[in-house]
Parts: structure tokens; sequence; C-alpha cells
């Protein structure tokens, strides 16, 4: 049996002419995401995109026991109150909710 364990990956351009908006949104969004199991696995800065349009400049990797609990802490009230900060802070955001993966499953001719 799998672990429910999900990855919740946000790729995103932050805007340094805004860093107050970025500082007050990360003050206030760790202790929610602490709140619901998440836990930071790494932070990193885009150099170079090689492949694709568009130049995100960070991406981020945290780890949640479940989708869900990633799902209800963006359904959050203390979370939804940090949408405008967010929006001013990151111009372009993706967060997406991921899984291990084995792609060695690809290769199961049974499939």
């Amino acid at each position: 049996m799998s672990s429910p364990t999900r990855y919740m990956i946000v790729i995103c351009t932050v805007d340094s002419d805004r860093s107050a908006k970025f500082s007050h949104y990360v003050r206030h969004a760790r202790p929610l995401f602490g709140a619901y199991g998440g836990r930071p696995v790494g932070q990193y800065a885009i150099d170079d995109v090689l492949v694709g349009e568009g130049h995100d400049t960070v991406v981020i990797v945290m780890e949640f026991p479940s989708a869900d609990a990633i799902r209800g802490m963006l359904a959050d009230p203390a979370y939804q109150a940090l949408i405008p900060a967010r929006t001013a802070a990151f111009p372009r955001l993706q967060i997406l909710i991921a899984r291990d993966f084995d792609p060695t499953a690809l290769l199961d001719p049974a499939r």
C-alpha cells in the first residue's frame, strides 16, 4: 500500500519590488503550513530556463501528510485572508500537488 504523503510544489516569480507583501505572506503562511502537517523539503532559486516559456524565479517543495491536508490549508480562512498579499508578492504562481512516482511503471508491458 502506498503512502498518502503528498508534496506541494510551488513554482513562482517573486516580485522583488514588493518585498513587504512577500514578507507579510511568508511570515503568516509558514505557521499555517505547519498546522496542516507541512514540512519544507527544499527551496530553490531558478538559474535558467532551458525548455519552456517564462522565467519563474523560485521552486518550493513541501511535504504534507495528504492531498486533503494541502487542500484544507489552502481553504483555511486564515490562508484565504493571505491571498491578496500572495497575489501582490507573486505575479506568476502555480501550486501543484504531487506524489511519489516510479517511472519504471511506464515500462511495464502489461499496462
